[in-house]
């Protein structure tokens, strides 16, 4: 798969609509709910490469990968 194929409004780890606020509206008026959070490294090696700085995880995909506190 290449990264034209990579749907930037999906999540690459479940396929799911990722609510990310810059494929929502070209100018949003708040940052992105995940500028807010902490994405532990065992949650991001689960992207698969070509969707890497491409595609935002969704909510719920975060949500099953919690930081430490």
């Amino acid at each position: 798969m290449n990264q034209n194929e990579i749907p930037p409004a999906i999540c690459p780890i479940c396929g799911k609509e990722n609510a990310c606020a810059m494929e929502i509206s070209p100018r949003p008026e708040a940052p992105c709910w995940c500028t807010s959070m902490t994405f532990t490294e065992e949650l991001l090696r689960l992207v698969p490469a070509a969707a890497r700085d491409r595609a935002c995880i969704c909510r719920n995909c975060a949500g099953k990968h919690p930081p430490e506190r």
